[in-house]
């Protein structure tokens, strides 16, 4: 068997050097190796990259710059950020999901000094705008006066007036929408089983610690077999957590592992809870809404508290799991350390 292999990463290098007029170059990853699939330059030309059917089933690692550019004096200064994204094309078979996760040393190798990481299906996920507020949102006390991913230089005004939509905001009504959502997809997909390995990204899912009853038969499923029996609606009229995960990779104790034992813990603890794929290019606002609120952009899983019209940032994967521990803390320590906060303190009002 064929040992894995992996590039030299001569262009990634050259890009960061400023040798040439390249600002990004894309890793197309298999089975057996990673190799080069393009460089080029500009955001513009990236994106006609990724809109292609063969980006839709690939698993891809980008890596591009993008340029802070000041002018004074006369002297026009250029700093240099760089940006990471681990693609995963809407058409990519199960088997090929793992890629990523199994890979990620040898990216990492190639891709050094990348000061922010991102997930993404979507090219919608590249957009200006969307990138300039991560750069903002990262950044040190001097902004630049403008940003430069390859196609000119833009003031940060003119790039963040541009006509793209506000993410909406996360409330109860907007939670059932979401639910009524589901049902509609639901019934679609079931009535097209020969859609599902075609779009193997799945919908929105709501879970709840209610999921043993979701075999229940009901009057409406049983008009026709082909439905698919949906788990009881999401009771979006109490405090209720929120799991911002990932579909991407597989299990084991990676991101997918983690994703799937916070899902096993709230049900566990029978916490109400609102399960958001953010791989989903379909659930894109309700995600860029999270990511404003944790101040965390493409890392899962995330854990939000909704209560009232309020949702707030609990914590990533290990502050939640430190919560559950912490419950195992007598009560008098508590009582005299009221600075430690515990699961059932902080979802005390979650509760089935």
């Amino acid at each position: 068997m064929a040992s894995f292999t992996a590039p030299v990463s001569t262009e990634w290098t050259d890009i960061l050097a400023q040798k040439g007029e390249n600002t990004f170059v894309i890793l197309k990853i298999e089975k057996k190796s990673i190799s080069v699939l393009s460089c080029g330059k500009g955001l513009s030309a990236l994106k006609k990259i990724l809109s292609d059917k063969e980006s839709e089933e690939s698993v891809l690692t980008i890596g591009f710059v993008v340029y802070g550019v000041d002018t004074r004096g006369g002297v026009t200064s250029k700093r240099q950020k760089a940006f990471r994204v681990d693609w995963m094309g809407t058409r990519v078979s199960p088997m090929k999901r793992g890629l990523q996760l199994k890979c990620k040393s040898h990216v990492s190798e190639y891709f050094t000094s990348c000061n922010i990481t991102l997930q993404s299906s979507s090219i919608e996920d590249l957009d200006e705008k969307e990138l300039t507020e991560q750069l903002l949102a990262t950044g040190g006390a001097h902004k630049p006066k403008c940003y430069d991913f390859g196609d000119g230089a833009k003031s940060i005004e003119d790039i963040l007036s541009s006509n793209i939509p506000t993410p909406a905001k996360i409330t109860p009504a907007n939670a059932e929408d979401v639910s009524a959502k589901l049902e509609g997809a639901s019934l679609k997909s079931t009535s097209k089983a020969s859609d599902t390995q075609a779009d193997s990204t799945p919908p929105i899912k709501l879970s709840s610690n209610n999921d043993a009853q979701a075999t229940k038969s009901t009057p409406e499923a049983a008009k026709s077999s082909s439905q698919k029996v949906l788990p009881p609606a999401f009771d979006a009229s109490k405090s209720y957590a929120i799991l911002l995960t990932s579909s991407y990779g597989s299990g084991g104790g990676g991101q997918a592992g983690k994703c799937k034992k916070l899902e096993d813990t709230f049900n566990a603890l029978r916490i109400n809870f609102l399960n958001i794929d953010g791989a989903d290019a379909k659930n894109k606002d309700e995600r860029n809404k999270l990511f404003e609120i944790s101040g965390v952009r493409g890392n899962y899983p995330q854990v939000f508290l909704h209560e009232g019209e309020e949702t707030s940032f609990v914590g990533d994967y290990e502050a939640v799991i430190d919560l559950v521990e912490s419950n195992d803390i007598p009560e008098d320590i508590l009582a005299a350390n009221p600075g430690i906060k515990t699961f059932n303190q902080v979802f005390s009002r979650c509760r089935k």
